[in-house]
């Protein structure tokens, strides 16, 4: 599917939120991960919406921005 990655991205923010204590942010993005399956026609069964079924939510495909100085992992 053409917006899978946008699922990841969501999710990979979801995982950092939900890590880093940050719970108002984690249901936002709950939240714009069902709007996007709305809108994109992604059915619940396609996406968890979780990022560590991809291993630990620290990267996902290719790409992976190492966390810098007086970042939270």
């Amino acid at each position: 599917m053409k917006h899978d990655w946008v699922f990841d991205v969501l999710a990979d923010l979801r995982t950092y939120a939900a890590r880093n204590g940050l719970t108002a942010l984690e249901g936002k993005l709950l939240e714009t991960i069902e709007v996007t399956r709305r809108e994109t026609g992604c059915d619940a069964a396609s996406f968890r919406g979780d990022a560590s079924a991809e291993g630990d939510g620290g990267s996902v495909g290719a790409f992976h921005r190492g966390v810098a100085a007086g970042e939270h992992a």
